[in-house]
């Protein structure tokens, strides 16, 4: 966990269900205090959902500021890395094989 806001972040991609089909919900949680610091639904679960999540936190990111994530095809793009840099971000990411290690971010909805 962290000892003030805005020092480490997770984020994943959640599906919502619906009668007219699926929706991505793309998240990032504030560590400190499960604040969901900026979200963003879309239909397509892409590299762009997630970009445009964090251009939404953008306000919110400080110096030094740690964003852990999984391994999914999303994170691992240049598009992301080259954001992450650019905003300063220090991009983490879950261990191959273990999908708990970003748990925090993939239960966010029963807080």
């Amino acid at each position: 966990m962290a000892n003030k806001p805005n020092l480490k972040w997770v984020t994943d991609i959640s599906y919502i269900f619906t009668k007219q089909g699926v929706l991505y919900l793309s998240a990032i949680k504030d560590l400190y205090d499960n604040f969901i610091v900026a979200y963003k639904v879309g239909r397509d679960q892409n590299v762009s959902l997630v970009i445009e999540t964090i251009k939404l936190a953008k306000k919110e990111i400080a110096n030094g500021l740690v964003l852990h994530s999984d391994q999914g095809f999303q994170y691992a793009s240049e598009q992301y890395f080259n954001l992450t840099k650019a905003y300063d971000l220090t991009s983490s990411m879950s261990i191959a094989g273990n999908p708990i290690d970003n748990a925090c971010a993939e239960n966010f909805l029963v807080f």
